[in-house]
């Protein structure tokens, strides 16, 4: 029986490594291949966020990926509307066990819960005021990559 669980314990911790820090849920490689363009190191900032910035000015393109936690999704859900109140967000079903979409005027934002961990992508496509086309598009795919590599 101890075995049995021991054995259960050491599978779940083998089957979620632990990240060292927020930039390790997405490659530099694989931001490029989204966003189409040269992108530099990833930058760990404080409190746990990694920004990703293109190479270059023309167009500008970057990335924020912020990772916490969260005492319930419903406390999740209502935070996360409450910072983009007048913009209604958009569902976007299949990842992690919620994740909300908001286009907002210079940026796009999407957030997701997975259990208890949260994390937010703050995406600028390199346009003023870009069309949900666009942002929605590139927000998915980073969302879908970063989700399976949440703690």
């Amino acid at each position: 029986m101890r075995i049995a669980i021991l054995a259960a314990v050491f599978a779940v911790i083998l089957a979620s490594p632990a990240i060292k820090n927020t930039c390790e849920l997405i490659t530099k490689s694989e931001m490029e291949t989204v966003l189409g363009v040269p992108m530099r190191n990833p930058e760990v900032q404080i409190m746990g966020m990694c920004e990703y910035k293109s190479v270059g000015d023309h167009p500008y393109k970057s990335v924020r990926l912020m990772l916490n936690h969260a005492d319930s999704r419903e406390a999740w859900e209502k935070h996360e509307r409450e910072l983009d109140a007048e913009i209604k967000p958009t569902p976007i079903p299949g990842i992690a066990d919620a994740t909300l979409f908001w286009n907002r005027m210079t940026s796009a934002r999407v957030a997701m819960i997975k259990g208890k961990t949260t994390l937010t992508i703050v995406l600028d496509v390199g346009k003023l005021s870009p069309k949900v086309t666009e942002t929605l598009p590139v927000a998915h795919r980073l969302a879908e990559l970063a989700v399976p590599r949440l703690p």
